[in-house]
């Protein structure tokens, strides 16, 4: 009878064979870097132990190589086959993977040693609070952010229980501090914010302007039916939801 170590080694061999066999099709490998991307994967695989984060990077950059989209998907399978997992849920750990990736490095690694795995479903809410915070605030203080936004998700958790309990009307202790809650268009716009993040994050810095503009006069061309120049001024400024937040925790303070 094989040992479970056995059993695994085996399993990493045969995931190792069909990969490659969906390479010679599907991925296009210059300079052997597609092999690369797949030994790391293999060794993450190796050593899984749940961080669907791990997991999720070394998916990412696999995927790139692949040329089409069917090739992914059957990779994506056999793949979800060796860790035990279906297709969709080696689909899961990528978009939890890249919706965390958009919070800065050093909350991943803040709330890995806390335990939290990033790209987990439950933790969604914890990154949400971290990409609504100033980046400079969060790579300067890491686990004073990272224990803000968990207390932050833990009071509305709290609150939603209190109030699933008791449907009469709460009111605050004067020794309470009352969470700041987005308004439907700070929500809005919070999501653009991250789409435009996402979409520049590999541009410097110095251009990142010029391929926003860029993007967006071809945008009121080609969808908004806007022909016509429209002076915009650009102004940087705090959003309004983070100059409301601070504003309570001045007054709490």
């Amino acid at each position: 009878m094989k040992s479970a170590g056995r059993r695994k080694l085996d399993n990493l061999s045969d995931l190792v064979c069909r990969l490659r066999e969906l390479e010679s099709e599907h991925v296009d490998d210059e300079g052997g870097t597609a092999i690369k991307a797949r030994e790391v994967l293999i060794d993450v695989i190796g050593h899984f132990q749940n961080s669907w984060f791990r997991l999720g990077e070394a998916l990412s950059a696999y995927k790139l190589f692949y040329r089409e989209e069917r090739g992914w998907m059957a990779a994506a399978k056999i793949i979800g086959k060796a860790i035990f997992r279906d297709e969709r849920t080696v689909r899961r750990i990528l978009e939890g993977y890249e919706h965390a990736a958009q919070a800065p490095a050093v909350a991943i690694a803040e709330l890995e040693a806390v335990g939290l795995d990033p790209a987990a479903k439950k933790n969604e809410p914890v990154i949400d609070e971290i990409l609504t915070m100033v980046r400079a605030d969060v790579a300067a203080a890491p686990a004073v952010s990272v224990a803000k936004a968990v207390n932050a998700v833990a009071s509305v958790k709290a609150a939603k229980k209190a109030k699933s309990k008791k449907p009469s009307k709460q009111l605050a202790t004067s020794g309470e501090s009352l969470l700041v809650m987005r308004t439907p268009e700070e929500t809005r716009r919070l999501g653009i914010r991250r789409a435009i993040r996402l979409a520049l994050e590999a541009v410097p810095n110095d251009m990142k302007l010029t391929e926003l503009i860029e993007a967006i006069e071809e945008e009121m061309f080609e969808q908004w039916d806007q022909k016509e120049p429209s002076p915009v001024t650009l102004v940087p400024h705090l959003s309004t939801f983070t100059v409301r937040e601070r504003e309570e925790q001045r007054k709490a303070a």
